[in-house]
């Protein structure tokens, strides 16, 4: 809708007018943020005196020791690149190229929004999905190919339809790139590894302009659309089988998130929290027989069970029977006590267990999620109280 309003104010007024309209919507965007409000998740408060340069300098250690975490920079700085050449490409095509005017700029970028829309409302059905590599390499190469494709076939008509793909491809690329990025990079440094991402998007674009003027100056609108148009497309091919790698591992840890997501203790926290929990999970296999803890026992994690089941014993009698998708160990971490029951398998046991200094922050760090881990924490106790004193605090 920005270009196609540009493109009607520039026919009936002038690029003073757009300019104005368009501070005045940047402005009313920035008021209707002041409204924001929602729950931020726990995170470890920062130190007062931060050194902005070593931040920035540890954001671009963690990516360059990341293999995946670089591969999807340089591809986000492609996309760039190209986003930077189609800044100066759309308008030499509708003027030079494709003969509209001043106003097919506006009518050109705003087929690239339309896409974007379509885009978008596809996107929306790949929640969920376990193939985000597979997306993020599809949506890299629809911002090359058919920008090459208009250099082949400079039809007005079959530009507005390319662009429209382009949109698409950016749509795909938000998707999947930014939810990558936010699964793979470690909690403590992800701010950073999104600064250096925004600061090389900045970079790569202000390249991508400054390179395709020259090329457009030197050989020509067809050849500097072709040329510029194979790097992406390019780069998504070489780096397939890589990003579908990303796509297995991150599928193990989907795995880790569903069975989290079945504890009521957890289930009402937001997806990035069980995210965050699902980050720290350790797995457990637990014999048949074999006791987990013991009643009285220093408690240290919090159990999920993820297949078998588990028997309750308190003061020598069992007292419940546990099975998949039940949480226990809660009541040592949440009260600081020691152990009020001893956990046994009664079957061959698999287990996810979550380390108290990473299980307590998330859980106590969310009213909701709080509010039930107390409610569950009262609700075992009244069913079970032990006969020892083990409710005194480890000495």
């Amino acid at each position: 809708m920005g270009p196609l309003l540009a493109a009607l104010l520039l026919q009936l007024s002038g690029v003073t007018v757009v300019f104005a309209v368009a501070a005045g919507a940047s402005l009313w965007a920035a008021a209707l943020l002041l409204r924001l409000s929602y729950d931020a998740p726990p995170r470890p408060s920062a130190p007062r005196e931060t050194n902005l340069l070593s931040s920035a300098v540890e954001g671009v250690r963690v990516v360059r020791r990341n293999g995946d975490l670089a591969l999807i920079m340089g591809l986000a700085a492609a996309q760039s690149f190209t986003r930077g050449a189609l800044t100066v490409l759309t308008v030499v095509v509708a003027i030079d190229l494709l003969g509209t005017g001043e106003a097919g700029v506006g009518v050109l970028t705003a087929a690239i929004g339309a896409g974007a829309v379509l885009g978008s409302l596809s996107a929306s059905l790949l929640v969920g999905t376990r193939r985000l590599g597979a997306w993020f390499a599809l949506g890299v190469a629809l911002w090359g190919t058919p920008v090459t494709l208009i250099g082949v076939f400079p039809q007005q008509v079959v530009a507005l339809g390319l662009l429209a793909c382009v949109g698409i491809g950016n749509s795909l690329i938000d998707l999947s790139g930014f939810t990558l990025l936010a699964r793979l990079a470690p909690d403590a440094v992800l701010a950073r590894v999104f600064g250096v991402l925004e600061s090389l998007v900045a970079l790569s674009t202000g390249c991508g302009a400054i390179v395709t003027s020259l090329l457009v100056d030197r050989a020509g609108v067809r050849a500097a659309l072709v040329t510029v148009g194979l790097l992406c497309p390019i780069l998504a091919v070489a780096s397939w089988r890589r990003l579908r790698g990303m796509d297995r591992s991150i599928g193990v840890r989907d795995l880790d998130i569903d069975t989290l997501h079945t504890v009521a203790m957890l289930n009402v926290l937001p997806l990035p929290a069980i995210e965050q929990l699902a980050r720290g999970v350790e797995h457990v296999d637990v014999p048949a027989g074999q006791v987990v803890f013991s009643q009285g026992d220093v408690g240290d994690r919090y159990f999920v069970i993820e297949s078998g089941e588990a028997e309750v014993i308190g003061d020598g009698q069992v007292v419940a029977t546990l099975g998949p998708g039940v949480g226990f160990g809660e009541i040592a971490l949440l009260r600081r006590i020691r152990r009020t029951a001893t956990v046994r398998a009664a079957s061959e046991l698999r287990l996810k267990a979550l380390p108290s200094d990473h299980f307590l922050p998330v859980v106590l760090g969310y009213t909701p999620s709080a509010r039930e881990a107390g409610a569950v924490v009262d609700s075992m106790l009244d069913r079970f109280t032990p006969r020892d004193d083990l409710g005194q605090p480890p000495q």
